[in-house]
C-alpha cells in the first residue's frame, strides 16, 4: 500500500525537524547543517517536479515555497531554542549550571550571544532560502540542458 502524499508531506516535515535539532546539537544552536542541506533539498524538489512534466515555472516555484517552509522552520526552532535555554538559566540562577559543555544552551549574556542568535536567526535562515533556490535552479537549468530529457 502506497503512502498518501499528505502522509510523505507529514513524514519529511518531522524528518526535517529532526534533522533540524540535531543539527542544533551538533553546532551549539547554529544551524549549520539546515544551510548546507538547502543546495539538495532545493535540486531534489524542482527535478521531482521536472520529472512530473511541470513547467519551469512551477519546479521553481516549488523550490522557492520549500526553500521559505524551511527557513520558517529554522527560525522558529532557533528562537524556542533561545527562549528555553534562557529560561532553564534563569530558574537554575546564574552559577548552577556551567553552560560552556551543555548543547544548546547559549553563551554567558554579552556580546557573544548576541553575535550568535543573530547569526541563528537572521543570517542562517536567509542563507538557507539562497541555497535551496540555488539548488532548484541549477537542477532546472541542467535539467533543461539535457537532451535525453531525464533527470
Amino acid at each position: 500500500m502506497k503512502p498518501s502524499a499528505r502522509t510523505r508531506v507529514i513524514a519529511l516535515v518531522i524528518g526535517y525537524l529532526a534533522v533540524s535539532v540535531a543539527g542544533l546539537f551538533l553546532f551549539r544552536g547554529i544551524p549549520v547543517l539546515n544551510v548546507g542541506l538547502g543546495f539538495p533539498l532545493g535540486a531534489a524538489v524542482a527535478l521531482r517536479r521536472m520529472a512530473r512534466n511541470a513547467a519551469v515555472r512551477e519546479a521553481l516555484r516549488d523550490a522557492l515555497a520549500w526553500a521559505l517552509t524551511t527557513a520558517a522552520f529554522t527560525m522558529l526552532i532557533c528562537w524556542l531554542e533561545i527562549a528555553t535555554s534562557l529560561a532553564v538559566l534563569r530558574a537554575a540562577g546564574p552559577g548552577a549550571i556551567n553552560i560552556r559543555w551543555v548543547p544548546l544552551f547559549p553563551p554567558p549574556a554579552g556580546a557573544e550571544l548576541v553575535r550568535m542568535q543573530f547569526f541563528a536567526v537572521i543570517t542562517s535562515p536567509s542563507l538557507q532560502v539562497l541555497t535551496t533556490s540555488f539548488g532548484g535552479v541549477i537542477a532546472v537549468l541542467l535539467r533543461r540542458d539535457d537532451p535525453s530529457g531525464t533527470p
